[in-house]
């Protein structure tokens, strides 16, 4: 009964393919002194570029990150600048009584490309609209 615990234990730690990730935190020994890594906002590690006992020098990498956070964060600040340049675009043209709004040449480059600032500066219209009619 125990080798078969075992052996059913075995069969399953090999085949089983888990999608989760334990976090821990790692230190490198150099020269018999103990150096912490630690990345300022945290990741996901893609890649671990060294191993046990390897020598490295200065300026090497030491692992790669994955860059799915950091495009998330980037992606959601992107959007709210342009959120706000829209929004600036659309209350000068109210202030100075334009017929249309005017949006930045870079603005408008990007919502050809992108889907998330065509929908802002089509919101931004709309209320335009809505703000003249009333």
């Amino acid at each position: 009964m125990i080798a078969v615990s075992f052996g059913s234990l075995a069969v399953w730690s090999n085949t089983a393919h888990l999608s989760t990730a334990a976090i821990a935190s790692g230190t490198l020994v150099v020269d018999s002194h103990r150096k912490s890594v630690q990345h300022l906002q945290g990741g996901i590690i893609r890649e671990i570029l060294v191993r046990d006992g390897q020598r490295v020098a200065v300026g090497d990498a030491l692992l790669r990150l994955d860059p799915t956070q950091t495009q998330s964060l980037v992606d959601m600040l992107r959007n709210q600048v342009d959120l706000g340049q829209a929004e600036e675009a659309r209350m000068i043209a109210e202030r100075t009584g334009a017929r249309s709004v005017e949006f930045p040449s870079q603005l408008l480059e990007h919502a050809r490309t992108e889907p998330g600032p065509a929908s802002i500066l089509s919101g931004q219209r709309s209320l335009f609209e809505s703000r003249q009619q009333a």
